[in-house]
């Protein structure tokens, strides 16, 4: 479904209610909310999604490829007749007329949307391109000979003037005040060689959408032999609460795992079969006693807020709709308006006490529990993430790729090349066959059992599923079992198979070919800043809702703005253009929180005191100096006291000598009355330790 006037901001992808997909190109973020075009993609329809153009915010255009061909769409709001000069209509169709001319011939193509132009009755020279039943009682205007000129050059055909229709299914607009004001400037244009296949084309009246234009819907016929879109299941996980909370559920699982795992005989088998015999008993025995839990997308329902009393007012709304249409009296008019402000009312206060309820709910678990803290909040930011469909892919010859089989087995091998070269230098080693084989002492339990101690918990586990507490609760007959895998993988020198699976997710660098696996890296990596403010956008809703408590917006920042901020902070060399860049990034999400916008005309200091943080730059500096302390206590073999004391030699470079690192440690000591030397001192002995904020000279 195409939407002309949409009027939201700047421009992308995202997924929204049912799985469905909206595509949208607008005006800039820092300009006022006109215009605007976009598209909402069914789920299935998305899957097939391969290219998305944002022209401006008058036109788009989406590439959309089934099993036989490819057809390109573009949704266009072209400007007003009265509001608009010539020159700025004429702009507007030529850039649509150079958009279509980039087509390729082989494929399909369709324009519809808000042309803002009437076309009048059938006549010469264009009845190749109007149909017999466009608006009669009209005259052919500015906009509609510019639209039929369009037609003439690509070869395109007005599909909702081909069929004949009563006045309310072939006029697309109405004016609120009279109904009984009406014309047709809303159209659907596709290629004449394709009008065999459109089966009907009309406007849809008594649609509620509260708008003046009626949707225009046309049918077609055809395969379009979609790839559906498979459902997404999260597979449900071993419910590890019980697990961490509860001590006699702890025993349980280490006596029964203990019991079964002491009836196996392993002397004769091998290091595969060893571990799926551990691997099996050990999930099978916290299934039976811990249970499963689903994790779905976000335990919130989107729109909470929908309850009987809204669909009750919303109900009457339509109906009273319907009503004013087909009597087109005075006294109905006034009663559906009626109708949509209380609905509009109910909608408001619906909402309200929805995120009053949600607030309430995150304070408490701020205060009781902040892992389920912390996922309600990461359940509310994934609404906000772009919509990444399944992109086309390039062969190694440069051909693109569709199927989605076929782009897997793509990347296997961009990835399987990738992370397995071959070296050709490595081939002129050899092995001295007369060094006796595995002399290596045995892996010694203790090992196995400060590595088991030492691993990070709440992780998400591999491909077996066993999360690490689930080997810590086997307790020593784990880590026995652990010992002895380890060891024969050792001396049979081949690691059980699930150990060579792993997950590789491909993120586009953001340069270059999209259609390139070389352009993918499995990992991101962006600017500070930039991965700040994606943040600060995601975390909005709640930053920016009066009944979300200020004390857990404050917890939101610390906990997730600032270290994406400060990611790596240690090692910055900032001048005073990054210093003012990092500050108004962080002002940025604070004002936002506050409530406040610079036309307050309130200092930082005191925006900072009303939410309750520090200063990012304090934070970075004390970071700093807490890496050169571990910098100065390290033994002068390590790489990076190496690379920290190493004097480049040479001739530098003309112009101001460049900001060094220690410069920055510097000024951050002399500012709490130290000296760099005294500082390295104190760092020696672990007594260099800074107060939250310098003082005043």
């Amino acid at each position: 479904m195409g939407i002309s006037d949409s009027r939201r901001k700047g421009k992308g992808c995202k997924e929204i209610h049912l799985n469905y997909v909206l595509v949208w190109s607008g005006v800039e973020q820092n300009q006022r909310a006109t215009h605007g075009v976009g598209f909402i993609l069914h789920p299935d329809t998305a899957k097939n999604l391969t290219d998305t153009v944002c022209i401006s915010e008058r036109i788009i255009k989406i590439t959309i490829r089934d099993k036989d061909n490819t057809t390109n769409y573009f949704q266009v709001y072209a400007p007003c007749n009265d509001s608009y000069t010539e020159e700025e209509k004429d702009r507007f169709f030529e850039q649509l007329s150079d958009s279509i001319s980039l087509v390729a011939d082989e494929e399909e193509i369709v324009v519809m949307g808000d042309f803002n132009g009437r076309v009048g009755r059938r006549r010469d020279p264009w009845t190749a391109y109007l149909g017999p039943h466009s608006d009669r009682g009209t005259e052919c205007n500015y906009n509609g000979h510019q639209l039929l000129s369009l037609c003439a050059e690509f070869d395109l055909v007005i599909t909702n003037t081909l069929y004949q229709h009563r006045p309310s299914h072939t006029q697309t607009w109405y004016r609120w005040s009279d109904m009984t004001v009406s014309s047709q400037i809303d159209f659907i244009l596709t290629k004449a060689s394709r009008i065999t296949t459109v089966q009907d084309a009309r406007a849809v009246p008594n649609a509620g959408l509260d708008t003046d234009h009626r949707p225009v819907l046309m049918s077609m016929t055809g395969k379009t032999n979609w790839n559906r879109r498979r459902k997404l299941t999260h597979e449900p996980q071993i419910n590890l609460n019980k697990l961490r909370k509860n001590m006699d559920i702890q025993e349980e699982i280490k006596r029964k795992i203990t019991e079964r795992l002491e009836q196996e005989d392993t002397r004769d088998k091998s290091a595969e079969e060893t571990w799926c015999i551990f691997r099996d008993t050990l999930l099978d025995c916290l299934k039976n006693t811990c249970g499963k839990k689903r994790h779905g997308k976000g335990q919130r329902k989107a729109t909470k807020w929908w309850n009987d009393e809204v669909k009750e007012a919303v109900r009457e709304k339509k109906r009273l709709y319907k009503v004013w249409v087909k009597s087109q009296t005075q006294e109905d008019y006034v009663k559906y308006r009626l109708a949509r402000r209380k609905s509009k009312r109910e909608v408001k206060h619906a909402k309200d006490a929805s995120w009053k309820t949600y607030g309430q709910e995150l304070s408490e678990l701020c205060k009781r529990s902040p892992r389920e803290f912390y996922r309600s909040v990461k359940a509310m930011r994934l609404r906000d993430e772009p919509y990444n469909p399944t992109p086309v892919i390039n062969d190694q010859d440069g051909n693109p790729i569709y199927e989605e089989d076929k782009i897997k087995q793509r990347w296997e091998q961009y990835f399987r090349d990738l992370l397995n070269p071959v070296d050709e230098n490595s081939s002129h080693i050899r092995f001295n066959p007369s060094y006796p084989e595995h002399t290596e002492p045995n892996i010694l339990e203790e090992e196995v059992r400060r590595a088991v101690k030492t691993s990070p918990k709440n992780k998400a586990a591999g491909v077996d599923g066993i999360p690490v507490e689930a080997i810590t609760a086997c307790g020593e007959t784990g880590i026995r079992w652990l010992t002895n895998i380890f060891q024969k993988v050792w001396v049979e020198q081949c690691v059980p198979e699930d150990w060579r699976k792993s997950v590789v997710i491909p993120i586009w660098k953001k340069k270059g070919d999209k259609k390139e696996c070389s352009t993918y890296r499995d990992r991101e990596i962006e600017t500070r800043i930039q991965k700040a403010n994606s943040v600060n956008y995601q975390l909005a809703p709640l930053l920016k809702h009066p009944n979300i408590p200020m004390e857990t917006k404050a917890r939101l920042i610390n906990a997730i703005f600032v270290p994406t901020l400060t990611y790596q902070c240690q090692t910055w060399t900032l001048n005073r253009a990054q210093e003012r860049k990092l500050t108004s990034c962080e002002m940025r999400v604070l004002r936002r929180a506050a409530g406040k916008t610079r036309r307050d005309r309130l200092r930082n200091e005191v925006v900072r005191e009303l939410v309750g943080t520090k200063p990012v730059l304090q934070f970075i500096a004390k970071q700093r100096v807490q890496w050169f302390g571990h910098l100065m206590r390290l033994p002068t073999t390590q790489p990076a006291l190496r690379a920290y004391t190493t004097r480049h030699s040479g001739v530098r470079a003309r112009g101001r000598p460049r900001r060094r690192w220690i410069e920055g440690v510097a000024e951050t000591v002399r500012a709490h009355g130290l000296t760099l030397l005294e500082a390295t001192h104190l760092a020696q002995d672990r007594c260099l330790h800074l107060p939250a904020t310098p003082p005043q000279a």
